[in-house]
């Protein structure tokens, strides 16, 4: 069959030259909510104290593009999207190169590298303009696996120093001290320096942890990472079974409240899982799919203990990918399995469309709402501006079904349009109430006394000044 020859020639040939077709698409992606507000926007502090620990991050790298796009704002956010792609592909070919040295299968390699550089899970992050901590973190520590695992020389050093880069990158790179000599014993590289390669990874953690703490910082901790509510940790466990091990269209939950639909896409997920699951049984309680999965939660482990959102999920695709693969090798490739292989493939592309499509109307939205109010504030600068956003009814799911306020990004996506030139003030509140409600109107007029230039009204779909609170 087609899918089967496909699969078994060199996948990642067909992964670099559709590349350019990945690009385009993540290129149209508008940035919302986070993205405008985050560091590697036009970011206009001092570069220094960006270099420095800011709240619960130390990520130099993101202040450093930051200031290179507030010097050179129509950089972003095509800058952004290149260099994610940029990591995330080059991910990928690091990931195929470590997974043909492991005892796996032409078929079961590019099944794995394909689910790596496809899978639904990277969304989350692949589409943010935000994410070059995730894609720079992962990069860097695969770098660093590979290095360890396969280099001749100055390996533990080599090592050590691109994971520390990672960690520079996005916090949650220190887990890879622990993560890459246990991977490597899982796959019976290296045995013997197993327990060198673990205490040399708590010496470096122990550094960084001290040098963190020994540079100025400033802010306060997110008061979200402190939520051990059971509505929380419930959240926590679905999106963690239905982004890391079921791959599953959320938004047709979430946001369309299409249940058919979604559990239909659960279930074509679900049966190649099951079915895996039933045909290795016999082999689950092994040391690799044991480790594999012990690993999946070390990953995880900086998020499960503060917050776990969507774009998380993009830390442990490596070891979904292989655990993927080591099930596909203890199992014989029969009609039954290619169907729910198919069915599996077909439930990723529609997830991987939807999202995309979601995602695409979110970024549009950003735009419209930021022209609209752009045209209302003239074409003359103004100083301050003070907007009321209105979130209705509309359901958000991440970044990919934004309400008003994460489109419009609380002021930040029309001063993103100025190159935050103008206005140099920006306040906005977000309210659930009707626009011509009193509560709005006192809002408003409120707004107007302490010296506001204009007050603006953001809706789902539209920014405009209500009448009762034009100026006089």
């Amino acid at each position: 069959m087609n899918l089967m020859k496909s699969l078994k020639s060199n996948v990642l040939f067909y992964i670099l030259i559709t590349s350019p077709i990945f690009f385009y698409i993540v290129s149209l992606m508008g940035p919302v909510g986070d993205d405008l507000t985050y560091f590697t926007s036009s970011y206009p502090g001092s570069l220094w104290k960006g270099m420095m620990p800011i709240y619960s991050w130390w990520r130099p790298f993101d202040a450093l593009l930051g200031h290179i796009i507030y010097l050179y704002p129509s950089l972003f956010p095509l800058i952004n999207h290149l260099i994610v792609c940029a990591f995330h592909l080059t991910s990928t070919v690091i990931f195929y190169l470590i997974i043909r040295r492991l005892d796996f299968k032409q078929l079961e390699q590019n099944i794995a590298t394909l689910f790596f550089y496809l899978t639904p899970s990277i969304l989350g992050a692949i589409f943010d303009t935000d994410a070059i901590n995730q894609t720079g973190a992962l990069f860097f520590d695969l770098l660093g696996f590979y290095v360890f695992a396969f280099s001749r020389k100055g390996h533990v050093f080599g090592w050590l120093l691109l994971t520390f880069i990672a960690i520079l990158f996005k916090e949650n790179g220190i887990t890879w001290f622990v993560i890459t000599p246990l991977l490597a014993w899982t796959f019976d590289i290296r045995r013997k320096e197993i327990i060198k390669g673990l205490c040399w990874g708590v010496v470096m953690a122990i550094m960084y942890g001290v040098l963190r703490l020994s540079l100025p910082h400033s802010g306060a901790v997110n008061d979200e990472y402190f939520d051990f509510s059971l509505r929380n940790e419930l959240k926590t466990l679905s999106k963690l079974i239905t982004l890391v091990f079921v791959p599953t269209d959320n938004i047709l939950f979430i946001h369309d409240h299409r249940l058919l639909l979604g559990l239909l896409s659960f279930v074509c997920s679900a049966s190649l899982m099951f079915y895996l699951l039933i045909k290795a049984r016999t082999q689950l309680l092994t040391r690799i799919p044991l480790m594999l999965l012990l690993l999946i939660f070390i990953a995880l482990s900086p998020h499960l203990v503060t917050l776990f959102t969507v774009m998380h999920a993009y830390g442990v695709i490596p070891f979904t990918a292989l655990l993927l693969a080591w099930a596909l090798s203890n199992v014989r490739f029969t009609r039954m399995t290619w169907t729910v292989l198919s069915l599996f493939l077909l439930s990723c592309i529609e997830i991987d469309a939807h999202h995309t499509i979601e995602k695409y109307k979110s970024g549009q939205r950003m735009l419209s709402l930021s022209h609209q109010a752009l045209e209302l504030l003239g074409p003359e600068p103004v100083d301050s501006v003070f907007s009321i956003t209105i979130n209705g009814n509309y359901t958000k799911y991440s970044t990919f079904c934004a309400n008003a306020s994460d489109a419009f990004a609380w002021g930040n996506a029309v001063q993103n349009l100025t190159h935050y030139k103008w206005p140099k003030v920006w306040k906005d509140t977000t309210m659930n109430a009707s626009p011509q409600s009193d509560e709005v109107y006192s809002v408003g007029l409120r707004a107007y006394k302490q010296g506001y230039c204009y007050v603006l009204i953001v809706t789902e779909d539209s920014v405009y000044i209500a009448p009762h609170l034009i100026k006089m």
